[in-house]
Order: structure tokens, then sequence, then C-alpha cells
């Protein structure tokens, strides 16, 4: 006995050790959501925003070109050779601009933040739907385990009074409530496995990797509102953009001056008196007005209504926000509330069928009342998990309303 003992809690403690080992907990469910294909694209626009802005500086450095060039040709005069091979190196830059530049590079910068702001912003709505997806997972798997326990329950009291009608001692349609609860229990295990698989494959869809035994996750709540949304601050940064686009339109009006230098050496295919070999030649460029029939003017105006209507945007934003924030919060009272009348609930409910189902053993309480307080019983233990469990979900949802990396939060 002492041998088989110890076999079965080796056995035991090794299947609880795979279970832990192959378990996933919510923080690696999100972090694997966060390689996933449309994280990906997030972040490759992020990174090519990114590297806009450093060409647009490279695009403002002093340019340099070296090469060579052969000028042949038929017929010539007295003083022109028959072919001239000329080397060069050049090096030009723009003096000023009309403050281009500054407003060009401005954008671009405005549209870099605004791209890390969207990738960060969709790292943390997609946390809430994994995590929504998570906890509704979890809700439907403690359903299946309290269905399930009320059918074995069920199955073991049928096999009870099947002897008793055989006996006579109860009639047909005592024994058929039971038959009929049972089947009832299959059948809701048949929905609810249908519903596990679809909650489940929304959740893989999300992750990419296949969902096994969940962990427990749970956050910790601390009601704080002083981070910004990275959704705000997109939209902040793509109206600066914008500013700094209507700047570059006014630019185009200004005066823009560029220098080249360059140093020239030439290589004659004869002698010719009183040509140069080499020459350093310096040039200066003064572009001053460009008239286009006011193109600038109405693109200018074009882009001051694309701005007007991301401040309305904004401002919306800002005050649906707002409001988000306040509900989020009061659900998470809500929950907090519902955890401790479901709590109530299933100590209630625990007792109530532990008095009736001895007052039926004694023939003072009828199979009605057994299965009402059975599936009492079930039907809370679930409840309070399933409380516990939103409870996770509304505080959540309000770190991500207050624009809290809601993943740093988990215990």
């Amino acid at each position: 006995m002492i041998k088989q003992g110890g076999i079965l809690k080796k056995t035991t403690f090794l299947l609880a050790l795979s279970i832990s080992l192959f378990s996933q907990d919510l923080r690696e469910l999100i972090e694997m959501g966060e390689n996933n294909e449309l994280s990906k694209a997030y972040q490759y626009k992020a990174k090519a925003a990114d590297d806009t802005l450093s060409a647009t500086y490279a695009g403002y450095l002093p340019n340099f070109k070296a090469g060579i060039s052969r000028i042949s040709a038929d017929k010539t005069t007295a003083v022109e050779p028959d072919s001239v091979t000329t080397t060069y190196i050049t090096a030009s830059a723009v003096i000023f601009d009309g403050f281009k530049r500054k407003n060009l590079i401005g954008e671009k910068k405005a549209l870099r933040n605004s791209a890390k702001y969207d990738y960060s912003h969709y790292k943390k709505s997609l946390a809430l739907d994994i995590t929504k997806l998570y906890y509704s997972l979890m809700n439907i798997r403690t359903s299946i385990k309290a269905t399930e326990a009320k059918k074995n329950a069920l199955k073991e009291e049928l096999a009870r009074l099947e002897q008793f009608y055989k006996v006579g001692n109860i009639t047909q349609d005592q024994l058929e409530q039971i038959r009929s609860a049972y089947h009832q229990a299959e059948y809701d295990l048949i929905i609810a496995d249908v519903n596990e698989n679809e909650i489940k494959e929304s959740l893989e869809s999300l992750v990419g990797t296949e969902i096994r035994d969940l962990k427990n996750s749970k956050f910790f709540f601390i009601p704080r509102n002083d981070e910004n949304r990275e959704d705000v601050k997109s939209l902040e940064e793509k109206i600066r953009s914008l500013d700094h686009q209507s700047e570059q339109q006014t630019s185009t009006y200004y005066p823009t001056v560029a220098a080249e230098i360059g140093k020239y050496n030439y290589n004659y295919s004869e002698t010719i008196a009183g040509a140069v070999d080499e020459q350093t030649k310096v040039t200066l460029n003064l572009k001053l007005l460009e008239f286009d029939f006011f193109s600038k003017s109405k693109a200018k105006e074009a882009i001051t209504a694309n701005k007007l209507a991301l401040e309305n945007q904004l401002a919306y934003q800002k005050r649906t926000i707002k409001t988000d924030q306040k509900v989020a919060l009061s659900k998470v009272d809500a929950a907090k509330k519902k955890i401790e009348s479901a709590q109530l609930m299933s100590k209630a409910s625990k007792i109530a069928f532990t008095l009736i189902d001895k007052k039926r053993k004694v023939g003072v309480a009828d199979n009605v009342d057994y299965l009402n307080a059975l599936t009492d019983k079930f039907n809370a233990e679930a409840l309070l998990e399933s409380s516990k469990n939103d409870y996770q979900v509304a505080i959540a949802e309000f770190y991500y309303h207050m624009g809290i990396n809601f993943k740093e939060r988990l215990q």
C-alpha cells in the first residue's frame, strides 16, 4: 500500500508539473500577440516613418559628386581639340531655402512620432482584446466544469432512483425528471463546447499560437489617470505635421540660395595653345519668385481644412475618453460588488443544497426541490468565478481608457 501511495503521489506531482510547464498566462499571450502580423505591420510603419525622417535629414546635407566625361567631335575649329576628357569633383549645398527644410523635417518628425504612438496604442488595444477573450475562455471553462459536476451528480442520482423505481418506491415521473435534467446537462455541455472552441479560435487568431491550459492571471488595481492616451498623442502629432505642411506652401514664395564648388581637370587629345588644364568653379544660385497661379495657396487651404477636421476629431475623442474613463471606473466598482454578492449567493446555495439533500434522502423534499437546489449550487459557483474574471476585465478596461500599459500591472 505504501508503495502504491508513493507512485500515486509521484504521478500526481508529474501531472501538476506538466500542466504548470505547458500552461499559458495572460502576460505570455499578450506578448505573443505583439508579434502577430498586424502588430508587425504597425511596427514596419513606424520604422518607415523613422527612415523617412532620416532620409529627409540626409537630403539637406552637402552633396558630393565625382565623375568623368569625354566629348568627341567629328568637326572642330583650329582652337578645338578632337576630344577632351574631363574629370571632376563637386560639392553643393543649400544655404537658405525659405525655411522649407525646417518645416519638412518638422512634418516628418511629427509623422514619425504619430506612427510610434499608433503602434503603441495598437498594442494596448490588442492587449485588451486578448484580455477579454482570455477571461471569456476562463468563464466558459468554469461553466463547463460546473456543468460536468452537475451532470455527474445527476448521473449518480439517476442510477440510485432507477433502483428505487424497479422496486416501486418512486413513480416514473419522478425518475424522468432526473433523466430530463441529466440530458439537459449533456445538451448544455455541447453548446458550451462550441462556444469554447469559438472563443479559443478567436484568441488563437490574435496570439498566433495554439491555446492550451491557462494559468490564472490577475491585475493589481491602482486608480490613477496621469497617463496620456497614445491615440490622442497620435492625432496631436498629425495636426502638428499639417502645420508644417502649411508652412511649406508659404516657404515656396521665399528666396532659395544654393552654392556649388567644383574642381575640373581636362585632358585634350592634342595640344591647344592657351587651353586650361584644370579649373575651380564656384556657382551661387539665387531663386527669387515662382508664379504658380496660386496653386500653393489652394493647397494651403486644403491643408487647413484637413487640420480643422483633425482638430474636431481630437476634441470629440478627448470628450469621449473622459466619459469612457468615468464609466470604466464605475464598472470596476460594480464588479467588486458583484463578487461580494456572488460569494454570499454561493455560500447560501451550498447550505441550501446540503439541507435539501438531507431532507430528500429521508423523503421530506421531492426531486423538484433537489434539482432546483443542485442547479442553484453549481450556477452560483460558476457565477462567482465569472464575477472574479469580469472584475479583471473591468480593471483592464479602466487601464486601457486611462492610457496605462496594463500588461505591466499583471501580478
